[in-house]
């Protein structure tokens, strides 16, 4: 191998790892979120473009629409924001529940964006019992946010997103044995007065 393929190579491999080490991430507050039927939870959105800041872009965040119903999402006070950016994300439900999705989440701001921080906080409400996930991609349509793009070099970035899972139960546990003793107190309190009743009729 000549000196000049070498060089070529090994500066190949020098690119490659300072793009992998200047990813910027945009992932949920919790990777594991409990739940109760037919109540609400929220998470938060967080990212983090630390060693290229961004000029921001769009997402898309997709869920199962058979078992969580979209309530709101309120952008944060994240002070790198410029909320002229800010882009409120459409409801899309899809025949397939699981390719329901927000689309279309946008900010951003010319000064760029570092972080870690965290930019809004998303709402939802769970539907059914059992586990489901929200995941993360980016939008495409340059009118609802787009790629994202340096702020340093003004070329696409490259983002890993993260994914979060939900555990949806009926009734929690401890409620539910609380619920049961309670149910024994009562059941208890009943027999005992029928039988003083009882007592005092003879």
């Amino acid at each position: 191998m000549s000196g000049r393929v070498l060089i070529g190579s090994i500066f190949g491999i020098l690119m490659l790892a300072a793009t992998a080490s200047h990813a910027g991430t945009v992932s949920f507050g919790e990777t594991l979120i409990n739940a109760d039927l037919n109540g609400t939870f929220s998470v938060d959105l967080r990212i983090d473009f630390t060693g290229d800041a961004t000029l921001g872009g769009g997402l898309d965040i997709f869920f199962d629409s058979s078992a969580l119903n979209f309530s709101s999402f309120d952008f944060g006070v994240a002070p790198s924001l410029d909320p002229s950016f800010n882009r409120l994300p459409n409801l899309v439900l899809n025949a397939d529940p699981l390719q329901s999705k927000l689309e279309g989440l946008a900010f951003g701001s010319f000064a760029g964006i570092t972080g870690p921080e965290v930019i809004g906080t998303l709402t939802f409400q769970a539907t059914a019992v059992g586990s489901s996930a929200l995941s993360l991609a980016v939008t495409t349509d340059p009118s609802k946010g787009g790629e994202f793009i340096s702020s340093s070099t003004f070329s696409l970035q490259v983002v890993d997103f993260g994914s979060a899972a939900i555990q949806v139960s009926a009734v929690p546990v401890p409620a539910a044995a609380w619920l049961f003793g309670s149910g024994l107190i009562a059941l208890a309190g009943v027999v005992k007065k029928r039988k003083t009743l009882e007592t005092g009729q003879h």
